[in-house]
């Protein structure tokens, strides 16, 4: 049985949108929607997108928010961010170019500044849309696992050309042709 919670809110009007999306999940995957993230039974999900909102300061603005984390417990916690590589860009091929991972440390709360788009990248106003999506969970960071698909396709694109190559490198060495005087 796959159970989804999915919290989303939407406030729109005729012409611009804005949504917030929450999802829990209680199996290990990934999303079946853009950027594919990977979650497990112990992480949430958290999704904002903007479309066609206008900005109040012309092309030079920029939309952000941020992101609070309450620790109600009495150990006093923080949360730290730590960045991993990885090499798999099966799921958001080309997308990302690290990922990050929060950890428990000590402090009562922590906050996230997220801003759509980087100065002069003129995305937003081009498109007039803006998503961004987090994974967070306890315990251990998920690890990705290189999928069946991607090591057999790896294995036929890499060892067909090493077998002909290795077919030739034989072939010659046998028949060495004889050099004319």
């Amino acid at each position: 049985m796959i159970a989804k919670i999915l919290f989303v809110t939407l406030l729109a009007s005729t012409c611009a949108a804005y949504q917030r999306k929450l999802e829990v999940q209680d199996s290990d995957g990934h999303d079946i929607q853009f950027p594919h993230l990977l979650y497990t039974s112990n992480s949430s999900q958290i999704q904002l997108s903007l479309l066609n909102l206008s900005p109040q300061l012309g092309k030079t603005s920029q939309f952000g928010f941020e992101l609070t984390i309450l620790d109600d417990s009495s150990r006093n916690n923080t949360y730290g961010i730590s960045s991993a590589r990885t090499f798999d860009d099966e799921y958001t091929p080309g997308v990302f170019t690290h990922g990050s991972h929060t950890e428990h440390l000590t402090v009562a709360s922590s906050a996230i500044t997220v801003a759509f788009g980087s100065e002069g990248d003129g995305w937003y106003q081009e498109n007039n849309y803006a998503t961004w999506a987090m994974s967070s969970g306890f315990g251990e960071r998920p690890l990705e696992h290189v999928s069946a698909t991607v090591l057999s396709v790896t294995s036929v694109g890499l060892g067909i050309p090493a077998i002909i190559a290795l077919g030739t490198v034989i072939y010659v060495s046998v028949h060495k042709p004889e050099p004319k005087l």
